[in-house]
């Protein structure tokens, strides 16, 4: 039988609290670096509006509200969107920030355009940049319609900023 001395008890020991801290450590740090979950949850789509609510180049803007997951934390977030009907079969959905500073804009019916009162930018009803400041389009929404109702996912940044 071998007799273990007070050092090397004490040494063993130590090593063994040290592992179990390591990998108590190191376990969330991998699921972390590992885990698509947060980004798949974001992602999900989200029910809007009924497609019968919406009228053929008449912008509307409807609140939402989706699930957000950032790691191990659930929340709510309020939001909203411009949807518009160009042409029948086709749905567009803008995030309601202005490309310039993040003002929010709104549909101008007299001129049928996008107006954000605060910096003078102005957008068609496609998204398009019409008047500066801003020096790109809406952001938009990806969209789907599924039966009667028209789905959106989050915000697609456009590619075309300078």
């Amino acid at each position: 039988m071998h007799v273990i001395d007070r050092r090397g008890f004490l040494g063993r020991t130590v090593a063994v609290l040290g592992g179990a801290v390591a990998t108590a450590l190191a376990l969330p740090t991998l699921r972390y670096l590992f885990s698509s979950t947060g980004t798949a949850q974001n992602e999900r789509w989200v029910s809007v509006s009924n497609i019968d609510e919406i009228s053929l180049n008449r912008p509307v803007r409807v609140e939402f509200t989706r699930k957000m997951i950032d790691g191990w934390a659930d929340s709510k977030e309020s939001t909203s969107a411009w949807i518009v009907k160009p042409r029948e079969g086709e749905i567009l959905a803008f995030a309601p920030q202005c490309t310039h500073l993040g003002c929010p804009y709104l549909w101008d019916e007299k001129k049928k355009n996008f107006n954000c009162p605060c910096h003078g930018s102005r957008f068609a009803q496609d998204g398009s940049v019409l008047q500066g400041p801003a020096r790109r389009s809406l952001d938009r929404y990806p969209t789907r319609v599924d039966g009667q109702r028209i789905f959106i996912r989050p915000v697609s940044l456009n590619s075309d900023a300078p």
